[in-house]
């Protein structure tokens, strides 16, 4: 017979609320980010202890990021997740605006995320990587 195995995850917001950060600072402000990681981790391994899967070291995620680059308006509350104000008033003017090129990199949300992500590298040298997954995979 074999043994039962099980494991605990979370997401950014536990670590944010274990940490004691607002959510808007954790988006906005790096060192509130690294809190955020090196506080809220340390909480879950004292309540959970080793059956914990860590989140990754990674800039906040922001599932309406590519809308910014478009030209969206993202409003970040101070203690709840971000949210994206409407930017097209149909479907057709919304593939309309996908037609034209965009470079992601010149957004200035873009641009903040990756100062984030250089600054949160800088701040975890002991762990391999630090992952892009919301800084466009850029290095």
């Amino acid at each position: 017979m074999s043994k039962l195995k099980w494991w605990v995850g979370c997401g950014h917001e536990a670590l944010v609320y274990l940490a004691g950060v607002k959510m808007r600072d954790f988006y906005f402000n790096p060192k509130a980010c690294a809190k955020a990681f090196k506080d809220g981790r340390r909480k879950l391994v004292e309540i959970f202890g080793k059956d914990i899967r860590l989140p990754d070291i990674s800039v906040p995620h922001l599932s309406y990021g590519h809308l910014a680059c478009l030209g969206a308006h993202i409003d970040f509350p101070e203690n709840s997740a971000p949210c994206v104000k409407p930017l097209f008033s149909s479907i057709d003017k919304g593939i309309e605006a996908l037609q034209r090129k965009v470079d992601f990199s010149e957004s200035k949300l873009f641009k903040h995320f990756y100062k984030i992500y250089k600054y949160l590298k800088k701040s975890f040298l002991e762990k391999k990587s630090v992952s892009t997954a919301s800084a466009g995979k850029a290095q």
